[in-house]
């Protein structure tokens, strides 16, 4: 049960790092804005990293 609750968090963040790529390519994306940066903050506190 952990083994498949832990593959699907997995799962959902390589879903969501695809997303964010697909949005990049096809926005023109990271301009220095801090896109990223901000992306990965928001992605961190969610997961409870920080």
């Amino acid at each position: 049960m952990y083994f498949a609750s832990d593959y699907g968090v997995n799962a959902a963040i390589t879903g969501l790092g695809n997303l964010w790529l697909f949005f990049v390519a096809t926005t023109g994306g990271l301009r220095q804005d801090g896109g990223f940066h901000t992306f990965v903050e928001a992605l961190l506190v969610a997961m409870g990293e920080r």
